[in-house]
């Protein structure tokens, strides 16, 4: 057992500023807690309690857990201790009191069901902290951060689904700090994994058949082996270190297509973001009756000599100098090609930072014409009518062979824009503009583009919805600003894929130049040394597209909202605090977005 002396002193000296890894006795992981409960702002002096969570319908876990939380309840029957089982949320979904003493200090800290204790809600705790930390954690009295808890005693213990090895929950042991011992976390964790052994008993037909068919095709392999369906994907070392980057739907799409066109075996082609070009041996999995339901990949890299034809003759892409694999980027570029063959004045629009200028740049070129940058946000300085002088001007010393590009047309007025549009048509030179989303602030009236004169139309998507891109963008900065020796660590590309990037693909050529100065030529990119902030708000694991979608409303309604939650919750038709829950349970990282 620690000593409560030490960890008392080394709690105030790392409040105070100190240096608290320094004490002997003192885990590295209660100072990493300590820091991030810091960083989400949560005040260790006061009454710190859970926040009321939407209710869920009973689910997977509670149904497989409740017998064994009563079970474990009746062994604990003569002691003071309490149970809490919560879901990946931190959200609580049951408990049980051996002792009906601790009724009044848990309730008055909200630790009851429906209320989440993540710990960017409460601080280190027996619930958040094992999720953040996945692995089992233990916090007596002091150790916690909030003081609210320092006389109690919590050892929590993840809870991991036996096919997908996500954690699903939490199981929590709590008792008064003076009678702890250290016998409580083993009593966790042994209880935690009875849950996880109940899940794979419970686990779906098809779950199982996909894990059955997962390990006989593991054995003695040294091929990357993946089962999958829709919904759930297996893969071994070597298969994730293979398809790192490669989004999961993505894979399951390009395995359902071959299985329709090949019939109950398939070869399927993939290029992965790290440059490599993979082959798999694709079986179909069907159930006794006929009824198909998923896939068996057997994946060896290869060297391009080795793909058919078909494959060595894919057409490069058509926007010089930008990189890209996902659909959604390549659907960009055959846009851009389009509106580059057409004599039109285009509009590129987008969030800040996804390189709407170099999207723009790369058009002009497409034209075989040299861009000239003129900047809107100018016109926030000079009076409208004299920035307009300043556009006419730059038109008519436009060299041959040159083409305009006004950058921030969001920022310009509606006449602004109007007149801006008569100066491009009266003058025989090829223009360009970028934009991110309108202002909320002005009328509903207001448009990017009143006159319509922007008849071609490109939106350059967020790096949040291109998730396969991060290697290879990683990569092409890497190029840029180094010497392209980063390594990458395939856990490092996963977490980075979990981010939201609100400063878009600038943000990531940031982190990289970053890491040019820190990570040594030899070494791979670990996790560890990414920046806190990002590993601090990386959602815990991938979001469907449905969780994705309402990211998005929320960040426009934030947006319209001018960054008000209270007012975007109006918007949405949200309730506030569930507004808040679901903002805390993304990750979302509202400082870094310009609003």
């Amino acid at each position: 057992m620690i000593d409560p002396d030490v960890v008392f002193r080394a709690r105030e000296k790392f409040l105070t500023g100190e240096d608290a890894r320094s004490l002997a006795g003192v885990a590295d992981t209660l100072v990493k807690s300590w820091r991030r409960s810091q960083v989400a702002g949560i005040d260790p002096t006061t009454v710190t309690t859970g926040l009321e969570l939407e209710e869920r319908p009973a689910t997977t876990l509670l149904r497989a857990a409740r017998p064994i939380v009563e079970h474990l309840a009746e062994r604990l029957s003569n002691t003071a201790s309490g149970i809490w089982l919560a879901d990946e949320r931190g959200a609580i979904v049951h408990r049980v009191l051996c002792d009906p003493a601790l009724t009044a200090p848990t309730d008055r800290i909200g630790a009851i069901p429906g209320f989440g204790f993540a710990e960017d809600l409460v601080g280190s705790n027996g619930v958040g902290t094992p999720i953040e930390e996945a692995r089992p954690v233990c916090f007596i009295g002091g150790q916690h951060f909030a003081e609210a808890f320092n006389n109690l005693a919590c050892a929590g213990a993840p809870i991991r689904h036996p096919v997908t090895h996500r954690i699903v929950g939490v199981l929590d042991v709590t008792c008064p700090a003076n009678v702890a011992n250290e016998l409580l976390l083993p009593i966790a964790l042994d209880a935690a994994k009875a849950v996880e052994q109940q899940l794979l008993e419970d686990a779906s037909v098809v779950e199982r058949l996909l894990l059955e068919h997962f390990l006989q095709a593991s054995k003695g392999s040294r091929h990357g082996v993946v089962s999958l369906s829709s919904e759930t994907v297996i893969t071994n070392g070597t298969a994730a270190r293979l398809l790192a980057g490669i989004d999961p739907v993505t894979l399951w799409e390009e395995v359902a297509r071959a299985l329709r066109d090949g019939g109950s075996s398939a070869t399927v082609h993939l290029d992965s973001p790290q440059g490599r070009s993979l082959v798999a041996e694709c079986r179909g999995l069907e159930m006794a009756g006929g009824e198909a339901y998923g896939g068996l990949l057997l994946i060896r890299s290869s060297d391009r000599a080795e793909l058919p034809e078909r494959r060595r003759r894919t057409r490069e892409p058509r926007l010089a100098g930008l990189v890209g694999a996902s659909s959604s980027w390549k659907a960009l570029d055959h846009e851009s090609a389009q509106v580059a063959a057409a004599d039109e004045h285009v509009l590129i629009t987008g969030e800040r930072g996804v390189g709407k200028l170099a999207v723009a740049r790369a058009i002009a070129a497409l034209r075989g014409l040299k861009p000239v940058v003129v900047e809107a946000v100018d016109a926030d300085v000079l009076a409208p009518a004299d920035w307009l002088k300043t556009v006419g001007q730059a038109l008519a010393d436009a060299p041959a062979g040159s083409a305009v590009v006004v950058t921030h047309l969001e920022r310009l007025e509606a006449d602004t824009v109007e007149s801006l549009a008569g100066i491009l048509d009266g003058h025989d030179v090829a223009s360009l503009a970028t934009a991110v989303r309108a202002d909320s602030a002005r009328s509903e009236a207001w448009s990017l583009d009143p006159t319509g004169i922007f008849t071609g139309r490109v939106h350059v998507p967020a790096l949040r919805h291109r998730p396969e891109d991060l290697a290879v963008l990683a990569r092409h900065f890497d190029s840029r600003h180094g010497s392209g020796r980063l390594a990458w660590a395939s856990n490092t590309l996963q977490l980075m894929q979990r981010y939201f990037w609100p400063g878009n693909a600038r943000e990531l050529e940031q982190l990289v130049r970053g890491l040019l100065t820190r990570v040594s030529p030899t070494a791979e990119v670990t996790p560890a040394q990414l920046p806190e902030e990002l590993r601090r708000t990386a959602v815990r694991r991938p979001l469907s597209r449905l969780e994705q979608a309402e990211v998005d409303v929320i960040l426009a309604a934030l947006t319209e909202a001018n960054g008000n939650k209270e007012v975007a919750a109006q918007l949405i038709g949200m309730h506030r605090a569930t507004l808040y829950r679901k903002i805390a349970g993304y990750g979302l990282d509202l400082e870094s977005h310009i609003f």
